[in-house]
């Protein structure tokens, strides 16, 4: 006959008298440890013991059938293995001793699955649990994985991933190319009158040629939006082939994987003899307790992501990108009325004109700043044809002909030239002061807040059937075809533009438009809000770093301008933007309002 001892029943009745609840497993402990000065170990022990044969109707000397440690769980899970219905056995055993059976599962699961119960729970099958969770609970108990690997597996898996790679211009020094590209390496060659280019004679590519030879033949401006789009498409196919290999190898690793089903967006489905088995070998006291012993073991992944570069068909997307561009730059050119030995010769003019004046070149911006930092210069806003260059002085936007920009330098313009801040702002110069009366900024989300574009699937299928031709990119929404009027019909959204109209009547708001797109589709963005005679003070689009990091910089940077403003509103369309919105503002003590905008359920970028 199976009792217990003496010394166990004192044990037991203390901890009736001193811890009102039994699954109060800290108050328990407490009492072991520090009061009865037992170890860790064996306070597990007496607390095990005492979870599972308290009874307020059998005094404990009288209990004959006492069960340790993990035989409860093991009969429970023995029995219901055996039976030809689990389910029914299941409520046998709950309706023949509710209380044993609430001890059973512990205090963690809900004991019924079905559509008025939620998760977690345990849907007991003939061969098999399926545990059933919601994607937290699965997240921290039952996926295996940390806090940085279950950030890693999460963005390889989401349909929304946009933590592409971000690489320096240096690595356009390295940059990818076939037969195909060195054909119109040569062409460009022909077209500038050039006789060495990158695979003449057969010669030896080396690093840094191609991108020495294009920044010599192309304006700033296409040589950056060339580099740039070059690398973006790298970034996205190095981000493809890691996150396959993040999913490739935790699926490899896996004991018991995730699937969705009915009732939780997350279910493991459990043999029960590797459960009992499990239980066994971790001493659970219920079932409760497996969510705190790694049933899936432990799966480490951010270091993986960096072990893997392109796969095969990466590089060959990538390569097909540049081709791609190359080809564009080409078709401009035949279509220019600027010949490119001439265009040469201006772009030679520009570099070294910069070069005279002693301005400061960011490597990786395509930015120049003068000496006194009075003067920024963007690579990009150089016009070969016009032989104009647009440029700030002193935070104010100014067009002038290239061989005036020495006037500015050496400071002896005295009137403003061309300005090229068009918007509400620039008529309201007269009425308040700059920054001072600013007390609010109004930010819109381009796609899918102001705009209904379209999604990456559908426009991708839309493109393909109205120009008859197959979609030449795997990227959507940094590719020029993704706002391209001609094929899309891209309209408002009614309920945000009411909502600009009244931001944009307060003279005290600065009125935002910030995007996740890329700067060299700024002039598309622009045409299609100023189509709806949509006007932003400013126009921001995405830097470096995802686009939610990139929203975060340009936020500092407009409360830097602006040391004013007490409020800022939001109007988002994607919720786990608006969600880090939230965080971030009540991180900082920043007075932030995000308005979800739920019209359009396009993805967007």
């Amino acid at each position: 006959m199976n009792k217990l001892s003496k010394a166990e029943i004192k044990i037991l009745t203390w901890l009736d008298k001193h811890v009102d609840n039994i699954v109060d497993q800290n108050k328990a402990y407490k009492e072991l440890v520090s009061v009865l000065g037992f170890s860790y170990s064996q306070a597990t022990k007496f607390y095990n013991l005492w979870y599972l044969n308290q009874d307020e109707n059998i005094p404990y000397k009288e209990l004959t059938d006492i069960k340790r440690d993990s035989e409860l769980v093991i009969q429970y899970l023995e029995e219901i293995s055996k039976s030809n219905n689990p389910e029914e056995k299941v409520d046998e055993l709950y309706d023949k001793n509710k209380k044993e059976f609430l001890k059973f599962m512990g205090p963690w699961w809900n004991l019924r699955c079905g559509w008025a119960s939620t998760s977690p729970c345990i849907r007991w099958k003939s061969n098999e649990v399926t545990l059933v969770l919601d994607t937290y609970h699965w997240e921290k108990y039952f996926s295996g994985l940390d806090e940085d690997s279950i950030w890693r597996y999460n963005d390889a898996t989401s349909h929304y991933s946009e933590n592409n790679e971000d690489f320096d211009d240096d690595e356009f020094n390295y940059v990818l190319y076939d037969d195909e590209t060195l054909k119109k390496l040569k062409s460009l060659g022909e077209m500038g009158g050039i006789i060495t280019f990158p695979g003449s004679n057969d010669s030896n590519i080396q690093d840094g040629d191609i991108a020495l030879f294009l920044e010599r033949v192309l304006t700033p401006a296409e040589y950056q939006e060339l580099k740039d789009n070059y690398l973006w498409e790298l970034g996205s196919q190095v981000s493809t082939t890691r996150n396959n290999e993040i999913i490739k190898i935790y699926d490899d690793e896996i004991t018991y994987p995730s699937e969705y089903c009915s009732g939780g967006d997350n279910c493991l489905k459990i043999p029960y003899k590797d459960l009992i088995n499990f239980v066994k070998d971790s001493e659970c006291m219920n079932l409760s307790e497996i969510k705190d012993e790694e049933i899936n073991g432990i799966i480490s992944l951010d270091s993986s992501y960096y072990d893997v570069w392109l796969d095969k068909d990466g590089k060959e997307q990538v390569i097909n990108e540049f081709n791609f561009e190359l080809d564009r730059v080409i078709d401009h050119l035949l279509e220019s009325d600027d010949t490119l030995p001439h265009r040469i010769e201006k772009i030679k003019n520009f570099n070294s004109l910069l070069k005279k004046l002693n301005f400061r070149q960011w490597k990786n911006e395509g930015k120049y700043t003068s000496e006194d930092g009075k003067i920024v210069i963007f690579a990009q806003d150089y016009n070969s044809e016009t032989n104009k260059i647009m440029f700030t002085y002193n935070g104010e936007n100014h067009i002038t002909p290239l061989e005036e920009l020495v006037h500015w330098v050496q400071g002896s313009i005295l009137d403003l030239n061309e300005s090229v801040r068009i918007g509400k702002y620039r008529l309201m110069m007269e009425t308040i002061e700059q920054p001072e009366n600013i007390t609010k900024i109004a930010i819109f989300d381009f796609d899918g807040t102001l705009m209904n574009t379209p999604s990456s699937k559908n426009g991708k299928i839309e493109w393909e059937e109205k120009t008859g031709k197959k979609y030449p990119h795997i990227g959507w929404w940094s590719k020029r075809e993704s706002l391209d009027t001609n094929i899309f019909d891209i309209k408002p959204i009614k309920n945000t533009i009411i909502e600009y109209l009244a931001e944009y009547e307060d003279p005290h708001t600065l009125v935002i438009m910030l995007t996740g797109r890329l700067p060299n589709q700024a002039d598309q963005v622009e045409e299609i809000l100023n189509s709806q005679g949509i006007i932003f003070d400013e126009y921001h689009y995405k830097d470096k770093g995802d686009t939610l990091t990139s929203k975060f910089t340009t936020i500092r940077s407009l409360l830097n301008r602006y040391p004013n403003v007490n409020f800022i509103e939001i109007y988002e369309d994607r919720e786990p933007h608006v969600i880090e919105f939230d965080r971030w503002g009540v991180e900082n003590n920043i007075d932030i309002k995000v308005n979800l905008i739920k019209e359009n359920a396009t993805p967007h970028f």
